[in-house]
């Protein structure tokens, strides 16, 4: 059975079809001892996010909308909603994240019909503050809204890319995964 068909697997198993909610410990399990099995190491996961960034078109053809600020204006806004997947996990240092909104349903026809997923952008916040400096706790524009492309474009690259804390490599992930800096407009 090939890696990709094993994460795929692992993942339908531990984590729901249509939400970001996930069980915390399985994840771990998933993020960190799968892919340290699969690409074994630092520099073999190095060479996956070298090949992923060359093949993976980004997120700039995405109409994301911008981080507000701060957490209240986040709650407020109506255009994100609080990720149910706990921030200590992919987040550490946030002490919450919310991620655009969008329908799901509609998000899936529009995957069904064109093959295109909607994206979302992540935002996290320290002490009520937009997180921006760079890989600690922020939250950063995603590929995939959906919860098999969220985790196949953004997450396992994030992984293979940033989880030796080799900045170089991780650089990479942020080039085509930036964080976003938030706006200065009072909502």
């Amino acid at each position: 059975m090939s890696a990709h068909k094993v994460l795929v697997l692992l993942l339908f198993i531990f984590c729901s079809a249509h939400q970001f909610s996930f069980l915390p410990k399985a994840e771990k399990f998933v993020s960190t001892n799968v892919i340290k099995t699969v690409y074994n190491t630092a520099d073999k996961r190095a060479a996956k996010c070298r090949r992923w960034f060359a093949d993976d078109r980004g997120v700039a053809h995405l109409r994301l909308p911008r981080c507000p600020p701060t957490e209240q204006q986040a709650k407020r806004n109506g255009t994100f909603s609080e990720d149910k997947s706990p921030p200590h996990v992919h987040h550490p240092g946030a002490d919450r994240c919310f991620r655009s909104s969008a329908n799901f349903w509609a998000s899936v026809w529009q995957w069904a019909r064109t093959g295109d997923d909607p994206g979302g952008q992540q935002c996290c916040y320290r002490n009520g503050q937009l997180i921006t400096d760079g890989t600690e706790g922020a939250g950063t524009a995603d590929r995939g809204l959906l919860l098999w492309n969220h985790w196949w474009h953004d997450v396992l690259p994030s992984y293979y890319c940033c989880m030796d804390g080799d900045q170089k490599t991780c650089s990479l992930y942020l080039e085509k995964r930036p964080i976003d800096t938030g706006h200065d407009k009072e909502e």
